[in-house]
């Protein structure tokens, strides 16, 4: 009886972790710290089912539950590599600088899986751009998927692939070239049509082929497995736009424009995909940062729709920080007189004393709306170390009242204040290459550091304050 118990608890715990996924490897050369990943979810694409692990000793390792197979993308310093992982198995991925190399026994499948031409191709898409007729972008199109269609059915003649892989990155890659074909067509008609008016001529020429792309996705059984589903459905968005009223519409109204999206597609996509384009479009409005209360009710009607939904989990906490933003804050604190501090050396002068962390920022900038989400959890910190944080925005007057309201929400602790049009002429002029910007001051009130470590930098930033403490 003993050993029956033994063989049966060992059996359930084999299982459990036969669905895990290891993914690890070695990172050389990168000044980045972490690795992010995005994992499927039910073997469909998720934006939001992402995870971030630290890099130590120059190694990383994640483990992972995967209960069906799907594409993995693991990034780090802005290089990806692309796994597609079944559940059991182990992978191994090595980063050095700008380039990646899979290792390990399963790593001639996935070099196999890479050049299928399922991933992104800037070289691809300037090729098709190159192209001067629509004959020639057609033809250029069906090459690329004729070369690699073949590549497909000699993995599965060599049994490299299965049939079920086979079936899947077929459609995929079909999906992969409509998307290209989608872009150019769109793009042509922003570069050369829309300043001119000529919707009407546009549509003559590339109408019918720009429709046919979108009622052969619309039916692709594949569309949830697709890695870049939202800016390739956008274009279908955009098509209709010229359509109906010959110019392109990216205004909602009253509402966000990625809600207004939502209820777009959700009365002509398949229902077995609206699930999953909702979520998707809900996690891209979010990740804006630019916290529309609308989303709050928006993510109460997906719930109410798809109350056993597994994509709500991953949401709730972006969707949380919009409801954060819109609760009464304490107080915030302006820096005195500010709107009469013409320069940089005004400025810092009337604040000597104290190590200054200036941010130089913008409601209108989506980096910078992501930085504070950092500089929010760094607070305590800078406090503990006697680091004064300083908020300088640069919106213009006309912008006075939202960069008040984003202010009073985020409620961020240190001093604020925004830029007359005397201390804006001076930050143009050091900012050459935009915001989000950080200087440190001394406390003697002289500038220390230029192009300072971002709050994102935690450690790396704390450590760079300390210098002048």
């Amino acid at each position: 009886m003993k050993i029956k118990s033994f063989i049966l608890i060992f059996s359930i715990v084999f299982a459990v972790n036969a669905q895990n996924i290891q993914i690890s490897g070695e990172i050389k050369n990168s000044p980045d710290p972490e690795v992010f990943f995005n994992f499927p979810v039910n073997g469909k694409y998720f934006a939001a089912n992402n995870e971030i692990v630290s890099i130590e000793n120059q190694r990383f390792m994640i483990e992972k539950k995967l209960n069906k197979a799907g594409f993995v993308s693991v990034t780090n310093n802005f290089v990806t590599a692309m796994i597609y992982a079944e559940p059991g198995k182990k992978y191994v991925v090595n980063f050095d600088a700008e380039e990646y190399e899979f290792a390990g026994e399963t790593a001639a499948k996935q070099e196999f899986i890479n050049n299928l031409g399922l991933f992104e191709n800037a070289n691809q898409f300037e090729e098709l751009e190159a192209q001067q007729t629509l004959s020639d972008k057609l033809r250029i199109h069906q090459n690329w998927l004729n070369e690699n269609q073949e590549k497909l059915n000699e993995g599965l003649k060599n049994k490299w692939i299965n049939q079920a892989e086979f079936t899947l990155f077929s459609n995929l890659l079909e999906l992969k070239y409509q998307d290209f074909l989608a872009t150019d067509f769109f793009f042509t008609y922003r570069y050369f049509y829309e300043e001119k008016n000529l919707a009407e001529r546009f549509l003559k020429i590339y109408g019918k082929e720009y429709e046919d792309i979108f009622s052969k996705a619309l039916e692709n059984p594949y569309l949830t497995n697709y890695l870049s589903p939202i800016p390739f459905l956008d274009k279908y968005k955009a098509l209709q736009d010229l359509k109906a009223t010959g110019r392109l519409n990216f205004d909602a109204g009253n509402v966000p424009y990625g809600i207004s999206q939502i209820a777009f597609f959700q009365e002509i996509l398949a229902p077995d995909f609206q699930e999953w384009d909702w979520a998707n479009k809900i996690y891209d409005g979010l990740s804006s940062h630019r916290f529309e209360r609308e989303w709050i009710g928006n993510f109460e009607a997906f719930k109410k729709k798809y109350p056993n939904s597994a994509l709500a989990e991953k949401l709730e906490a972006l969707i949380q920080e919009v409801r954060d933003y819109h609760q009464p804050k304490k107080e915030i604190t302006f820096v005195e007189n500010y709107e009469n501090i013409n320069s940089l050396s005004d400025l810092f002068e009337q604040l000597r004393g104290k190590v200054i962390y200036v941010d130089l920022w913008a409601t209108w900038c989506g980096a910078c709306r992501l930085e504070l989400q950092y500089s929010k959890k760094n607070h305590a910190k800078l406090e503990e170390m006697g680091v004064l944080p300083l908020y300088l925005s640069v919106d213009s007057e006309r912008q006075d009242e939202d960069w008040r309201a984003m202010t009073q929400s985020l409620g961020l602790t240190g001093l604020h204040m925004r830029a007359n049009p005397q201390l804006k002429a001076e930050l143009d002029e050091r900012l050459k290459n935009g915001i989000p910007y950080y200087i440190i001051v001394g406390k003697d009130g002289k500038v220390k550091v230029w192009g300072a470590k971002r709050p994102s930098d935690q450690q790396d930033l704390f450590d760079q304050l300390t210098l002048f403490l």
